[in-house]
């Protein structure tokens, strides 16, 4: 498996990832997905010339901010997020930040796809650091999750 900047087919080959994975990421998602993915940064694993998984950053105040993660639902659980963050981190130390950080479903709401969730970050090294309120109604709490990076 190897980490690269993905081409216009395999940002697509990214979306189509995102798609089958309802349980994280709705259609308005996915729609600023389209979005995320040409004008932020974007990394993928790529195996046997095939995307398996992605990740989408941008940087605020100096830390990495994770926007998007996700993995092929055939490859979860065998190191491939790890190995994105692992990446990610290389990327962060190249540039001096000092943090990473990702904004998740929060704790309060139970779901289980998110717990999953969580405990990958946390098992990654990732802290919650405050909570926030829904930006609009119907929406659910939000925990910012923050890793130091050494």
């Amino acid at each position: 498996m190897k980490i690269i900047t993905p081409n216009s087919k395999q940002i697509n080959e990214c979306l189509e990832i995102a798609k089958n994975l309802k349980d994280w990421f709705t259609p308005e998602a996915i729609d600023s997905m389209k979005i995320d993915f040409q004008v932020n940064h974007l990394i993928s694993a790529l195996e046997n010339n095939e995307v398996i998984g992605f990740l989408c950053y941008s940087s605020y105040n100096g830390s990495i901010k994770i926007l998007w993660i996700g993995v092929k639902k055939d490859f979860q659980r065998k190191g491939i997020g790890f190995k994105l963050l692992k990446e990610l981190e290389k990327i962060a130390n190249k540039y001096n930040s000092k943090s990473i950080e990702v904004e998740t479903l929060s704790e309060t709401v139970s779901y289980e796809p998110y717990e999953l969730t969580r405990n990958f970050y946390k098992k990654n090294g990732f802290k919650i650091i405050h909570t926030i309120k829904p930006y609009k109604e119907g929406w659910d709490e939000m925990d910012i999750m923050k890793k130091e990076i050494k």
